[in-house]
């Protein structure tokens, strides 16, 4: 009887030290508006940043001038500002669409893609967007947990979305509603945005060539296709079939995409017997540091021949206690048709010079 009664008071004892439950947190807490990097693209004058680096002008400019216009900015999950995709019926013209690309570090920037829009689907983007300002009643709290759990949103992207209806009649003013919201929220900003980018992509026939397995959604779809020019149908094609070099340097995988008698001009060195194209490509770009190859421009100069252009990366020691040198060269890939298929007749790979520190 003893011993069960002290058992019974040690579990009283440990049972009543334990502390409280805490709440679950939840992190970035809701209506955050900050991106990966930090910054708050609610602020007027990230707002006023992200216009002027898209070449935009203000949705106020629009309503004052009697434009209907959805427009939504896309910022991906590592804080880089994407596309801004603008569906504008500007006052006496018909509704289009444009795709607006950021400013390039040297100051200049792509021209928009730009598609009429159908009238049906005009229609079903403006009834859709009637809700898109609000902000969702947040859920009932979660339960607390013995631990004080908490919950992480990581690499969200943040959408701001803007309207402007034109007045009808004198008793109904022009309106404006402009909301930003963090994916985090699964709100309903964030939802309008990923309609609007839906509805672009079938309106651009070179965007709704790239095969979308190979993009992580149609924001960032539509941010490579701006890198199309020339005859963007058949940049579109090598673009689908030229994606494993950015990601592999083994030629088992390469093989298929060279013609069989590639050369490859590595810097005024090129592949010789018994050494083909791919095999000559791994040699270079494969060991220590590794090269990463980014593409830039996809030009179809024919339906039947493509030039891509780009840069290689890689990292080399520095002197001894000195972290690693980022290195740059430039690369120009010719695609020609062969047997049905675009392959790689040759490619040409620039002196590898200092990156610049930002």
């Amino acid at each position: 009887m003893l011993r069960t009664l002290l058992l019974t008071l040690s579990a009283w004892l440990i049972l009543g030290s334990a502390p409280p439950a805490k709440p679950r947190q939840i992190y970035p807490p809701p209506g955050d508006c900050k991106d990966d990097r930090g910054v708050d693209r609610c602020q007027a004058e990230q707002q006023r940043r992200m216009r002027d680096l898209f070449g935009v002008k203000p949705i106020e400019a629009h309503r004052d001038a009697g434009d209907q216009v959805r427009r939504a900015f896309y910022v991906d999950g590592y804080g880089r500002d994407l596309v801004a995709i603008a569906y504008v019926r500007p006052k006496g013209s018909d509704p289009q669409l444009s795709v607006h690309f950021p400013s390039r570090d040297d100051g200049t920037r792509p021209e928009p893609l730009r598609a009429m829009v159908p009238y049906d689907l005009w229609e079903s983007l403006i009834a859709r967007s009637a809700h898109f300002d609000r902000r969702l009643a947040p859920l009932p709290p979660e339960k607390p947990t013995a631990d004080g759990d908490m919950i992480l949103c990581m690499h969200s992207w943040v959408y701001t979305v803007e309207a402007t209806d034109p007045a009808q009649g004198d008793d109904q003013p022009a309106t404006l509603r402009r909301r930003t919201e963090d994916a985090c929220d699964n709100g309903l900003t964030e939802a309008y945005a990923i309609e609007l980018r839906r509805a672009a992509v079938p309106l651009l026939p070179q965007c709704a060539r790239l095969d979308p397995r190979q993009h992580r959604n149609e924001a960032s779809l539509l941010s490579t296709c701006g890198m199309l020019a020339g005859d963007r149908l058949a940049a579109a094609d090598v673009l689908n079939r030229a994606t494993p070099f950015r990601h592999t340097d083994d030629s088992a995988e390469l093989a298929g995409l060279f013609r069989h008698d590639a050369t490859v001009d590595w810097n005024g060195e090129r592949n010789a017997v018994p050494l083909s194209a791919a095999e000559f490509w791994e040699s270079k770009t494969s060991g220590e540091g590794g090269s990463r190859f980014y593409f830039e421009e996809i030009e179809g100069r024919s339906a039947g021949e493509v030039i891509v252009r780009g840069t290689l990366h890689r990292s080399v020691a520095g002197p001894e206690g000195a972290p690693e040198i980022d290195e740059v060269a430039r690369v120009e890939q010719v695609w020609i048709v062969h047997l049905g298929d675009f392959v790689v007749r040759s490619m040409n790979v620039g002196p590898f010079v200092r990156k610049p520190r930002r």
